[in-house]
């Protein structure tokens, strides 16, 4: 049985759907800026899916390398207009909340990384902004 277990883990161990990662999710806000796109993770036949929108222009994120540790899941989005490609790792936090750690390399060299705090949407937050586009 324990050699079983190791097995399943090394090959990706199954996630249960009720995994704490698993929603729509906005970055806090911050004073240095939000992004305005939303990732959802779910998890289907003990596998997590993760999708990117960019909520401004409607853009769907390429998600692909998805894989989960046990504790962070791992991912890398590239956006398709611009063909910008980032490294994602997310640890689900108490409270509705997440770490996102990003890094990527920009067009002309520059390395970004940042590490933020991501909360999971509620109908609540969702119509509200959905209301301020309505509004525009």
């Amino acid at each position: 049985m324990r050699q079983k277990l190791r097995s399943s883990l090394r090959h990706g161990a199954r996630v249960n759907s009720n995994n704490a990662l698993v929603g729509t999710w906005e970055q806090e806000p911050n004073l240095g800026g939000t992004t305005t796109v939303v990732y959802t993770i779910l998890v289907e036949q003990g596998k997590f899916l993760v999708s990117g929108k960019d909520e401004e222009d409607g853009a769907s994120l390429e998600v692909s390398r998805i894989k989960w540790d046990g504790k962070s899941l791992r991912f890398i989005t590239v956006f398709p207009p611009t063909g910008h490609k980032s490294e994602h790792v997310v640890r689900a936090l108490p409270k509705g909340k997440m770490s996102h750690h990003v890094s990527c390399i920009y067009a002309d060299g520059e390395a970004f990384v940042d590490d933020e705090i991501w909360l999971r949407r509620t109908n609540k937050r969702r119509n509200k902004i959905r209301s301020s586009k309505i509004a525009q």
